[in-house]
């Protein structure tokens, strides 16, 4: 069979990821428009939605800064509006909520860690932007006397006559301060949250992850000395917050609960077999997947696998192969060998979430395929047509293969 030609892969690229390219196209022309509407202030669109204008001409800090101050307006506004939406892709249980709706149809929630990384790398740029419009800010503020910074930020109040010099706006304001901060604890959290990072050393990505309030408080803390505008970044991320915390209160509610596994089993090629009690209340579709961590090892490292046991069933069941560190501890930890007549370790879990696929009985005719890591959801899928075939339900239902 002879291979599509490069025009056609393309074509068919997009013709399956349709809506995938839809909204990053729609996410990306909104944060241009955001972007040239501050930074200009051509229009009043975005500034009558969230309520903020502020001006400098009459000061004149865009004749003394230049190109400077347009960077650092235009910067700071993409930037409050990604890491405002970003918290939306990391809220796993309101996405498997909707997930459950019409809305899938248009919207690929089962993409939203995709979305996450794009989003995230798009602040990093901007950010970075945002820094450097105020450094070229910084150095041209600082050959300005002080009698004429006055007059350019009315919050500003220096008590020498000595002209305030660049190390002073970034060491000695709240302004640059707090931007040295944001900047350092960007990187630390985004060098540990590249590939290698996340396979090899999970802790050091999970726990400078875990430094998201502190960066958001020293974001709010950032906009405090009003040097080029008012505090607006909380307008932004009040509704963001709000869903990300109800996401976080339900994750937290299921985490306490421990869980006694009843079986683990070694397979070869270093897979794991775990079987362990199924919370109370736990409502799963076939194809999901949860979180665990495991008692024994650290109970706040949570990690995500394929559920493989069907709906039906009373216990939950997974298939772990050691491949990193996490993973690899899981199978020493339930050795047979080291634990010998001593009781399992308990779980905790958190989930479900993703899509679920269970949707096969109402097809005359379904064609499943399953292979790599599509094994696990695989399996449960054909737990569940063994069972639903089995009821008086699904009885007429034929399986080939």
């Amino acid at each position: 069979m002879k291979e599509p030609g490069p025009f056609n892969q393309v074509v068919r690229y997009v013709d399956e990821h349709k809506a995938h390219i839809f909204w990053m196209f729609l996410y990306t022309a909104i944060l241009v428009y955001v972007f040239i509407d501050k930074a200009y202030c051509k229009t009043e669109l975005i500034i009558k939605i969230i309520d903020y204008t502020f001006e400098k001409e009459d000061s004149g800090l865009r004749q003394v800064a230049g190109l400077g101050v347009t960077v650092t307006r235009g910067a700071a506004s993409v930037m409050m509006f990604v890491y405002s939406t970003l918290l939306l892709t990391v809220s796993r249980n309101i996405i498997t909520f909707l997930r459950e709706t019409f809305l899938h149809r248009y919207v690929p929630f089962d993409s939203a860690i995709f979305f996450h990384k794009y989003i995230a790398c798009i602040g990093l740029v901007f950010s970075l932007i945002h820094a450097i419009g105020h450094a070229i800010n910084f150095y041209h503020i600082g050959t300005q006397p002080p009698e004429d910074i006055s007059c350019l930020f009315r919050e500003f109040h220096h008590s020498s006559d000595e002209l305030p010099k660049f190390s002073y706006w970034c060491f000695q304001t709240i302004t640059g301060f707090t931007g040295i901060w944001l900047l350092l604890m960007f990187s630390v959290l985004y060098i540990f949250a590249m590939r290698y990072s996340r396979r090899f050393i999970f802790n050091a990505f999970w726990a400078t992850h875990n430094m998201y309030p502190a960066i958001y408080l020293i974001m709010i803390c950032h906009g405090l000395g009003r040097l080029v505008q008012p505090p607006i970044f909380y307008k932004f991320l009040i509704v963001p917050v709000i869903i990300f915390t109800i996401d976080r209160l339900i994750s937290i509610s299921r985490k306490k609960i421990e869980l006694s596994v009843v079986r683990a089993v070694h397979h070869p090629s270093e897979v794991t077999n775990l079987e362990f009690k199924r919370p109370p209340n736990f409502e799963y579709k076939s194809g999901q997947w949860m979180r665990i961590a495991c008692v024994a090892l650290n109970r706040n490292e949570y990690h995500p696998f394929t559920i493989a046991s069907a709906p039906h069933e009373d216990n939950l069941q997974l298939f772990i192969r050691a491949v990193g560190p996490f993973t690899k501890n899981i199978r020493q930890t339930f050795d047979p060998d080291k634990l010998k007549n001593r009781p399992y370790p308990k779980l905790y879990v958190d989930g479900p979430y993703g899509e679920g696929h269970q949707d096969w009985f109402r097809y005359e005719v379904s064609v499943l395929v399953g292979g790599g890591i599509g094994v696990t959801p695989f399996a449960s899928i054909l737990k569940d047509i063994a069972f639903r075939s089995a009821s008086t339900i699904h009885s007429k239902t034929v399986c080939k293969k």
